[in-house]
């Protein structure tokens, strides 16, 4: 049994109590690691891909060892499959700190306090507004640096206002 688990899960496992004992252990164990286990599980599976200097059937063999590895763990529902697909959708470096979140919440999430797709929308929403929010703090900036730009003509300095301000008779 040692000799099918890798050195983590194997480490504190006690052997001498019978193949019984090992595996309440060992799902005892596996529970306890949902759904974060699961969700690294899927996303291995979701990224390994087949190529020609590999084995096809050795290649399908390995990604279907790993998602039964991710459903021996628990119940898969349909919502937490989404909130994988989520996470998983965010493989650009920009959303590192969203995916750290994410990853975060979920590792955090219990049985009886389980994530929802939801809570992760949630996540991408308020990432969203932060997204906006710098966006509209550049354009402001640029807008504000346009408003009050200097143009030299003739050797005079002349101030251009903002056009907004221009029209309420302000200076």
């Amino acid at each position: 049994m040692r000799s099918a688990l890798d050195k983590v899960k194997h480490h504190n496992l006690v052997t001498d109590k019978g193949i019984q004992h090992c595996f309440k252990d060992l799902k005892a164990q596996a529970q306890w690691e949902e759904p974060i286990k699961q969700i690294a599980l899927l996303q291995e599976a979701l990224s390994t891909y087949c190529s020609q200097s590999e084995s096809l059937p050795v290649m399908a063999s390995q990604i279907t060892d790993i998602v039964k590895r991710a459903f021996d763990i628990g119940k898969i529902t349909m919502d937490l499959f989404m909130c994988i697909v989520l996470l998983n959708s965010l493989n650009d470096p920009s959303f590192n700190a969203l995916q750290n979140s994410i990853s975060t919440f979920l590792s955090k999430s219990t049985k009886k306090f389980s994530c929802k797709l939801t809570d992760i929308q949630l996540l991408m929403e308020n990432a969203q507004n932060i997204i906006n929010s710098k966006v509209n703090t550049t354009t402001m900036a640029l807008n504000i640096w346009h408003a009050v730009r200097t143009v030299i003509m003739g050797g005079h300095v002349k101030v251009t206002q903002n056009h907004s301000a221009s029209k309420r008779g302000e200076a």
